[in-house]
């Protein structure tokens, strides 16, 4: 255990059925394989002891407390200046930034050794797309392997509500997190395993990259309740039937 944080009890049962001295508190008796972790430490899910750093804060890699807002600082990039120049669009990731729902759909990304890097924009995307679109999330690979993916808000439909552009970000925010864990479990490699060449990959890969169904129905299935949690933050009185019924109502996220 961490330095100060305690840990187990006497390593020779020498209580009553077999139990083991408290470590701190004179005359109690505990399992000897009990992790009693001293004041302001808790066992994290490895049996270790590490600072308890409440509700409002997160452990880093370093294994100190720190706030997730500065956690999205230091790690996400905003690599052309356009996100944060939006006052608008800034408040609103301000928001976002102290959820730690919203915090959880990135985790992948964040940290001492991110496994992609991700960044986020604004763009006109009018120009690049068929249809009106509130924004998009697109993965860039090197040698098949995911490199980064970047998030763009459409500059043209930024003329929403403060809920509309958050629940944007979030959904692209998800479908960030679904390419990096389709890349973690050797997607792409599995499928140029299986088609055998490079000619067979490009199409198999350019349809699962732009069938945006596939996607969305995962989302349905297994995200909803996270965004639920992540705008109720925003909006307290949205509940998971209110988010269900507000994105059928705006069928363009």
């Amino acid at each position: 255990s961490n330095p100060g944080g305690g840990g187990g009890g006497s390593a020779n049962p020498s209580g009553p059925n077999g139990l083991c001295a408290h470590p701190f508190i004179e005359g109690m008796w505990v399992d000897c394989d009990a992790v009693i972790c001293s004041e302001n430490y808790v066992a994290d899910e490895n049996g270790e002891c590490v600072p308890d750093c409440g509700e409002d804060m997160i452990l880093d890699d370093e294994g100190n407390c720190t706030t997730v807002a500065d956690l999205w600082e230091n790690d996400i990039c905003f690599d052309d200046g356009t996100f944060k120049e939006n006052e608008c669009v800034l408040s609103i990731w301000n928001s976002l930034i102290h959820s730690n729902s919203a915090f959880g759909m990135l985790d992948g990304f964040l940290g001492e050794n991110p496994q992609v890097k991700i960044c986020f924009r604004i763009a006109n995307l009018d120009d690049t797309s068929d249809n009106d679109i509130n924004g998009n999330a697109t993965p860039t690979y090197f040698r098949n392997k995911l490199n980064n993916v970047t998030i763009r808000l459409n500059s043209q439909r930024l003329d929403r509500s403060m809920l509309s552009i958050a629940r944007t970000l979030l959904h692209e925010m998800i479908h960030a997190e679904l390419f990096r864990l389709l890349d973690e479990a050797g997607y792409r490699y599995e499928y140029e395993m299986f088609a055998g060449s490079t000619q067979s990959l490009a199409l198999i890969w350019a349809f699962l990259q732009d069938n945006d169904y596939l996607q969305h129905e995962i989302m349905a299935q297994n995200y909803i309740d996270l965004m639920t949690d992540a705008l109720s933050e925003l909006n307290p009185f949205l509940s998971s039937t209110g988010f269900i019924n507000y994105c059928n109502q705006n069928p363009e996220w």
